[in-house]
């Protein structure tokens, strides 16, 4: 080669400068734009530039450099490109290896040679690794790093948490199906997440998780795009992390893959607990196994390219949430288990009780193999190993394994064609999922019913889980002219789920009668509130929802000088069919009591303080319309400073129902007598008598609640160099909610009637629900529900009337009701959404510095905060008011007379509701949306990209507060004082103060010029690894027993202790080794009770053990510290120049560190599991081999 040619050839890779910019690029499309220059440095006007795929050699893009020399190409389909650029008197340069990411845009500089020097030169693109054009923070991790990272359960989503700001628990490497979904950006919950594959919303409404969603293979992957912060106003839906997944596409040759990954019980350590209590390690195992083939339809692609791609899963796992529990259970020996009059009075001695429910004997001696070898034969289990001294009763750990099942068939095809001279391009994604995942302790409670994983602290039935997903995408692109693109996007989401219980008990079995035994032949669920478990199946019967989603995305892009301007909307239809028999099994809450007896003794008598039970009609039409519009400007100010201005507005519809099985309350209604029930217009043609309506078909009076989303941001690069940026901006960002607010609307009498009452005189566990609800009748039960599928008049409620308060210590008299119907809301569980739609907003700010270190090495500090507003929360807003002789609580009756009352007992608690006529002590739910949460951080990326090799470190220091933090409608989600949203203010549930994650992907460059065996052997390794360090959890000390004077016993879970005298929040805390404390992390002296309102009257009339919130905070203390090493060894073998074998063998959780769980029992009336630690997060150590073969 000639001096002068290897001169030419070093100016131009030292000239062409790429700087990577997220200027507005739609939802699955990057860009190209750049300036061209002479050696001197002058532009270069009028150039011709020609952009073509290299994977396809399809021209692309065709245009010309403006008087500026600089040139854009928008809206181009993420892959990697050669820029050709000619121009008269100058030598041609093919820039090859131009890579476009999606919603990004890659800047270049290139200097042109001399015509004279060489006719044509090619050059290798040098990438400038430091952000100068905009605010938004994330990364694109492409096909190559997902493949090499060790993913145990292939679920490319687990990599989000990779980023800064981003974080969830540690990897379940043996979880069934997708692993860890449960994601948590910069301080948002959980499901504000938005999850697009080629930029079409992939959401599932009914829980708006990451659950259910369509999940293609890691292989069908191209790269996929984690943005945490700021994105554009392109973007919308929710201000979580913006997940957007890029489908691969074929090439102008076929190639293709085949795979499998395999894992084996014999290779792995056992659980920590499980080794302790002498049982042999859960089964794992997993066979992943599937491949691809893509390539041209016909020869030269003329037809267009496609892409194939089948993959199937088979695992068992008996360490995955719903197969391994470890909690504290009471013990009961077997002399005490029989339905005999001996056994059953043998039970009632031993336990101190008069008798003995005959359904709480039935369980208890019930044999059944559903907890395994551990439960020794009984369905409520026996555990092994008590130790000296145990009393009947008392609390013992109970921890057993039991595999579960995995089976996923999935398919995903692609094609992509370019038409009119790649003036036109078509694509089209098509994605397959069959799966099923069968649980023998996934029967969780309420949360669970609505997306919550189940509790390894519960005694949880099976659970069968089959999802069917489908995905359609069709895109089109369209060129106008080189600054004129359009690009439209049709996409369609098919999620077809269903929870089924599968019974190992019946009602038959269990002697039970229940209204809703026509559905349903599940027991109860059993609530311990005290001992911190549950038992038996969900609270609902087996649900069924089938959505069909319809997504129409419009982008159209506009290159003038030195603004990008961009332009478009979306319009998302969602059809939610469920049937969602919510409490038709019924669950019945037992806690400690002032009599002394604890949960478990309540249970074996049968006396719930609480319970949910419903039924009635449950099949619902829900109906959702979602438009959005948006324009962005890009500009170019300067040489050195780019603005980014935007603006997104929303249009958030309302929920329907086109069955009109949905009602609403207006609780201020009743201050001026007026019946507060909600009914929307179409109740009308239900045909049934009484029941009226007038209100719209969301029970709102706004159907659409709209949001201005701005988008402000800048980037400077500070000198000039494309070294040093300073980045920083505000974005506000709204949620497109899932069905949460119709589905509380749907549990309203007469549809679904709740039912919440104790037990009834006259009526046990073997009758609980049956009987009339119609006061007078001799049948009259308080808790009596339909039958399934019935909708009836005589749950039509009526708002009832005080009548008479002759003692105001005492119970008042609701003699009278108004209204159309005759079930008093006194017997109702009323649940009411505000009457003024609002969506949750996230606020977002951030300002970062990136400086490029040399090397390839990029350093990011940062500070990140968002703020949320308009969150939903779940409360009781009209608990009991507090009285006293200074501040009495005045009450009238139906004819005027007044009451004033001046104590606070259990007796007089529903006549002390605001909100007169209702039960506001233990009746009544809002789903609000006034919680909020503030985060702030400072957050630090150290990255290296260099070849096939890549390393990360990504460090977050972070303040997370909420006033709650989860918009799950099971339960309160408030604490302690239910009429002040504020008592929940306090660390977030997820609240991690430190996490460090460092990735790495390495060759290693050993022997890789050797030949022969020496390379063969010894050449071609590769190491990689994920590495987690983070802070543990928040938690709460818990009395079951307060707040007794203003909320009914049982009715909400999140009551505050008291802490004791002399001790301070530190004391509260052992210290030492965790290995040494998992017996007691937490210190039982430093915390009492919450107190009594009048500890002297109590002593002689129990109507005054009210009880008053306790002191204590939310989420005071956090869990252990937690690390997790995740490894990967990989051996790369060149069989032919085509094909290619690679081995792997994963190490997840290399060193096998034990990782401790928060305690399971932290309510301090449980005496001694009060504490303890008996569970572990994330899994032991656990071996992968894999093998892949590539052509």
């Amino acid at each position: 080669m000639s001096s002068p040619l290897r001169g030419s050839i070093s100016i131009a890779c030292v000239a062409f400068v790429l700087a990577v910019q997220a200027f507005a690029q739609g939802g699955a499309t990057g860009a190209i734009t750049g300036t061209v220059q002479d050696a001197s440095g002058a532009v270069v006007a009028n150039a011709d530039v020609r952009i073509t795929n290299q994977d396809t050699q399809v021209l692309e893009r065709t245009l010309k450099t403006g008087p500026d020399g600089s040139f854009s190409a928008p809206l181009l389909p993420v892959g990697t490109y050669t820029v050709n650029i000619q121009s008269a008197g100058f030598a041609p340069a093919d820039f090859s290896g131009i890579v476009v990411r999606v919603t990004e845009t890659t800047r270049m500089i290139a200097k042109l040679s001399p015509k004279s020097v060489q006719q044509h030169i090619e050059v290798q693109a040098l990438v400038q690794t430091v952000d100068t054009t905009d605010a938004t923070t994330g990364q694109a991790i492409e096909a190559t790093t997902i493949r090499a990272l060790p993913l145990a359960t292939q679920n490319f989503q687990q990599l989000l948490t990779l980023s800064s700001g981003a974080q969830s628990e540690l990897n379940a490497a043996a979880q069934l199906g997708r692993g860890e979904v449960r994601i948590q950006v910069n301080g948002q919950r959980e499901d504000n997440n938005n999850y697009l594959i080629e930029g079409i919303s992939a959401t599932d409404y009914n829980v708006a998780e990451l659950s259910t969603t369509p999940l293609p293979s890691p292989d069908v992957v191209q790269e996929f795009k984690v943005q945490t912060s700021l994105y554009d106003a392109t973007q919308g839906r929710n201000g979580g992390g913006n997940i957007n997944a890029i489908l691969k596409s074929g090439t102008n040759t076929f190639h293709g893959d085949a795979y499998e990954f395999f894992r084996n019980t014999v290779l792995d350590a056992n659980d920590y607990f499980l080794k302790g209590s002498g049982s042999p390690r859960p089964v794992i195992q997993q066979n992943i196994f599937g491949g691809s083939l893509g390539g041209p339809v016909s020869p030269g692609g003329k037809l267009g390219f496609f892409f194939f791609n089948y993959q199937g899963t088979r695992q068992r796992s008996g360490d995955s949430p719903g197969t391994l529990i470890s909690t504290f259970v009471p013990y009961v020996p077997a002399i005490d288990r029989g339905t005999t009059p001996a056994a059953q009075a043998q039970l009632a001695a031993d336990l101190g009780l008069p008798a003995v429910d005959p359904v709480a004997a039935s369980l208890l001696a019930f044999p059944s193999n559903q907890f395994g070898a551990a439960g020794n034969g009984y369905l409520f289990p026996l555990p092994n190993n008590i130790p000296a001294g145990t009393n009947v009763g008392d609390l013992v750990q109970f921890t057993v394994s039991k595999p579960g099942k995995f089976v996923d068939d999935q398919f995903t095809a692609n094609w992509d064609h370019d038409f009119r001279n790649s003036a036109d391009r078509l694509s089209a994604r098509f994605f397959f999922s069959n799966s099923q995942r069968d649980v023998p302790f996934g029967a969780g409670g309420l949360q669970a019913s609505l997306g919550a994983p189940a509790s390894p602290s519960d005694l949880n039935f099976p659970y069968s889980i089959p999802v069917h997903d489908r995905f359609f995408s069709v895109a089109e692109t369209h060129v106008f002219s080189p600054t004129l693109v359009n690009d439209f996007r049709f996409g369609f989401v098919r999620i077809n789920n269903s929870g089924i219980n599968v019974d190992p008990v019946t009602v038959t079995d269990a002697n039970i009668d229940r209204p809703t035994n026509n559905l349903t032949k599940s027991i109860y669920k059993f609530t311990f509130l005290t001992s911190g478990f549950q038992f038996g199946p969900t609270p609902p019967t087996n649900q069924f929802q089938i959505q069909n989603n319809y997504n129409f995305v419009e982008n159209l892009s506009w290159v003038r000088g030195k603004h990008t301007l961009t332009a478009g909307g979306q319009f998302v239809r969602v059809n939610l069919d469920k049937k969602f028999p919510q409490v038709f099994n019924g669950q019945l809450f037992f806690t400690a009591t002032n009599d002394g007896l604890s949960d478990f003794q309540n249970f074996v008598q049968g006396t719930p303080e609480f319970s949910f039970g419903g039924g009635g009609v449950y099949n619902h039409k829900y109906r959702q319309n979602n438009y959005a519009v948006f324009a962005q400007d890009d500009w170019k100010a300067t040489s050195d400073l780019t603005l980014n201005l935007g603006l997104r507005t929303e249009f958030l519809g309302a929920w329907t129902d086109g069955a009109c099985h949905i009602g609403n309350i207006e609780s201020a209604l009743t201050k001026s007598g007026t019946f507060p029930f909600i009914y929307p217009k179409c109740v009308n043609r239900l045909g049934v008598s009484g029941l009226t309506g007038n209100g719209a078909g969301s029970t709102f009076r706004n159907s659409v609640s709209t949001g201005w989303g701005p988008r402000i941001g800048f980037a400077w690069d500070v000198f000039g160099r494309h070294t040093t940026t300073v980045r920083g901006g505000y974005g506000i960002f709204y949620v497109r909610e899932d069905v949460g607010a119709v589905d509380q609307l749907s549990f309203q009498s007469p549809f679904i009637p709740i039912v919440f009452f104790p037990q009834t005189p006259g009526f046990s566990m073997s009758n609980f629900f049956t009987g009339s609800p119609v006061p007078g009748d001799p049948n009259y039960n308080p808790n009596a529900v339909p039958p399934a599928g019935t909708l009836s008049g005589a749950w039509i409620p009526c708002l009832a009337q005080l009548t008479d308060f002759p003692d105001t210590n005492g119970a008042a008299t609701y003699g009278g009701c108004s209204g159309p119907g005759t079930n008093t809301t006194q017997n109702l569980f009323v649940l009411e959404v505000p009457r003024h739609f609002v969506v949750p907003n996230t606020q977002q700010w951030n300002l970062t510095i990136q400086r490029e270190l040399g090397k390839r090495w990029v350093l990011e500090v940062g500070y990140v905060g968002t703020r949320g507003i308009h969150l939903r929360e779940t409360r009781d807003a009209i608990q009991s008011r507090r009285a006293s002789p200074s501040n009495p609580v005045l009450v009238q009756d139906v004819n005027g007379n007044s009451f004033q009352i001046t104590t606070n007992t259990f007796a007089n608690a529903i006549a002390r509701t605001p909100t007169p006529g209702l039960n506001g002590y233990s009746g009544y739910q809002i789903f609000a949306n006034d919680a909020y949460s503030i985060y702030h951080a400072l957050q630090a990326t150290g990255s290296r990209r260099w070849g096939r090799s890549y390393f990360q470190a990504a460090y977050t220091f972070a303040k997370n507060i909420d006033a709650t933090s989860t918009g799950n409608t099971a339960f309160n989600t408030a604490y302690n004082d239910q009429s002040n949203i504020n008592a929940s203010r306090g660390p977030s549930d997820f609240d991690r103060r430190h996490r460090l994650s460092v990735s790495y992907v390495y060759e290693l460059p050993f022997f890789e010029h050797a030949s022969g065996p020496l390379h063969a052997a010894l050449g071609g390794w590769s190491i990689s690894g994920v590495t987690i360090f983070q802070s543990g959890t928040p938690f709460s000390i818990f009395d079951s027993g307060a707040g007794t004077a203003f909320l009914g016993q049982g009715s909400t879970p999140l009551l505050g202790a008291n802490l004791a005298p002399g001790a301070t929040i530190a004391s509260g805390l052992t210290s030492g080794d965790i290995h040494q404390r998992i017996n007691g992390y937490l210190n039982p002296a430093a915390f009492t009770a919450a107190p009594l309102l009048y500890p002297t009257q109590c002593e002689t009339d129990s109507n005054f053990c009210a009880t008053d919130f306790g002191d204590l905070g939310r989420n005071l203390y956090h869990g252990p510290f937690q690390q997790n090493w995740d490894f990967s060894l990989i051996k790369n073998f060149k069989v032919t120049e085509r094909q290619e074998v690679r081995f792997t063998a994963d190490f997840f959780n290399l060193w096998n560190h034990t990782n401790f769980g928060n305690p399971s029992v932290t309510d301090i009336e449980a005496g001694g599991a009060f504490g303890k630690i008996v569970q572990t997060v994330g899994t032991p150590r656990l071996i992968q081999f894999s093998l892949r073969w590539a052509f």
